[in-house]
């Protein structure tokens, strides 16, 4: 009898324990100040409308602040660059910053590990939690890479009109300012890639920075090498005062036969890759005609 009403007591003195710690948390977090929603510059406007256009993340958005807050004192120096390079490289989705990322990322993996963690059995069961918890924390990191990939490619298909569009303008007698801008206006019903870094490049020009310090800022955001030979013949025409019209359309011309043999390449390719799944379909038809027979002439039954 006493025995059982000292575990009693055990256990009340127990939740009481995890009550007050719960509370104290509880109050250490709300003294925790919100960081203000951004309004400026690429990532103030992805939010923006992130927000605008989903009622989901309209929600989610101040728990990601606030995760964000958290995390901020426990990222390494080294990480936080890495995910900001790939924010930036990415067109800054969402309108996330660093933290919130990894704040986002930490949430990520505590939704797939606990229910995983709830309805997993078994004696492999701390290692499916564990790849679990390894999948929702890396998952963000892979898709965040594949947008980076995926803007670069539609920057590097959308540069050859692009240039088209900048060496007519220029022909006519435009200056390069005034070209861009040109062209700005004319992609503004494609909304694509170029037109955001185009618009932004203008807008930084007109903000103070040189023309010189943009295009290098664009460069990195993509991280194309056909932006690069872009900027880089810009900058060197700027520099030495040539012609700059002739030379946009040269480059036009070497930049759309560089994707046809792209595309021709990756058809060569093509063809060598679907010999795989052809040899395993033949292999499948081949057995479903002949194993009947290999096992009847195994058990001896072939001529019967």
């Amino acid at each position: 009898m006493l025995h059982n009403v000292s575990i009693d007591v055990l256990k009340a003195a127990a939740l009481l324990m995890c009550g007050t710690a719960a509370a104290f948390a509880v109050n250490l977090l709300t003294e925790i100040p919100l960081p203000v929603f951004p309004f400026m510059g690429m990532r103030g406007r992805q939010r923006h409308n992130s927000v605008n256009r989903s009622p989901v993340y309209r929600i989610l958005e101040p728990a990601l602040r606030f995760t964000g807050q958290l995390t901020r004192h426990f990222l390494p120096l080294g990480v936080s660059q890495s995910i900001r390079r790939l924010l930036v490289r990415a067109g800054e989705p969402l309108g996330l910053d660093t933290e919130e990322f990894a704040g986002l990322s930490l949430l990520l993996t505590l939704v797939v590990v606990i229910p995983t963690a709830l309805f997993a059995e078994g004696p492999f069961r701390p290692v499916v939690v564990a790849a679990a918890g390894v999948a929702g924390l890396l998952i963000p990191f892979f898709r965040l890479r594949e947008a980076a990939a995926l803007r670069r490619k539609n920057a590097s298909r959308e540069l050859p009109f692009a240039i088209d569009l900048l060496s007519l303008a220029m022909s006519a007698g435009a200056d390069f300012l005034s070209a861009l801008r040109l062209l700005v206006q004319q992609l503004d019903c494609q909304r694509g890639t170029l037109h955001s870094e185009f618009e932004l490049v203008l807008k930084k020009i007109e903000f103070g920075s040189t023309k010189k310090n943009a295009l290098n800022l664009m460069c990195e955001r993509l991280d194309c090498d056909d932006i690069r030979g872009f900027v880089s013949t810009v900058i060197q025409a700027d520099e030495r005062g040539t012609p700059l019209a002739g030379t946009l359309r040269i480059q036009a011309g070497m930049l759309r036969m560089h994707q046809t043999e792209k595309a021709e390449q990756a058809a060569a390719r093509a063809g060598l890759l679907i010999l795989g799944p052809l040899t395993l379909i033949f292999i499948s038809v081949f057995l479903i005609l002949i194993g009947p027979f290999v096992v009847k002439a195994v058990r001896g039954e072939i001529f019967y």
